[in-house]
């Protein structure tokens, strides 16, 4: 297994458990993020600097959103499908962070739910693994900075 996919799976279905008592099962299939999946994305910068990226489609952001504030069916909104994927993306950088050379910071999570994906040229995947949820697929992906400065003007925290 190429570096950094262990520890993805691990802080993944920890926190996937945690904090919305869903499962996320690795597969095996290769998944692109096509044009509809929406983003959440924190940088960590430092001794180590690069993006954890979190990809998945409309349907699973608004599945994990209900689930993740106890909402009925159909009550999430936009601002709560963002304030949902940017704390998962969070918990789970601040967990890839920890592993990483220090100091490290973790940057405030940016969440894309349009459809202009962001892109991150001149970095390198270390990892990147795909997850099923309740039938929906969704990315989890770490992204070296090859360069410096950091890809994202954020204010680390």
């Amino acid at each position: 297994m190429p570096y950094m996919e262990k520890e993805i799976i691990k802080y993944t279905q920890d926190v996937w458990g945690s904090l919305m008592d869903l499962s996320a099962h690795p597969i095996k299939e290769s998944v692109q993020a096509g044009s509809d999946f929406q983003q959440a994305i924190v940088q960590i910068t430092g001794a180590w600097t690069g993006v954890v990226l979190l990809q998945c489609t409309p349907d699973l952001a608004h599945r994990i959103t209900e689930k993740m504030y106890s909402m009925n069916p159909g009550a999430a909104t936009y601002q709560d499908k963002k304030d949902a994927l940017g704390e998962l993306a969070n918990m789970i950088g601040g967990n890839i962070k920890s592993i990483l050379p220090q100091p490290s910071y973790l940057s405030s999570p940016y969440v894309n739910l349009d459809k202009n994906a962001s892109t991150f040229q001149k970095t390198t995947e270390t990892g990147s693994v795909a997850f099923q949820c309740e039938g929906k697929r969704f990315l989890v992906s770490v992204l070296k900075d090859a360069e410096y400065p950091p890809l994202m003007k954020e204010h680390a925290i």
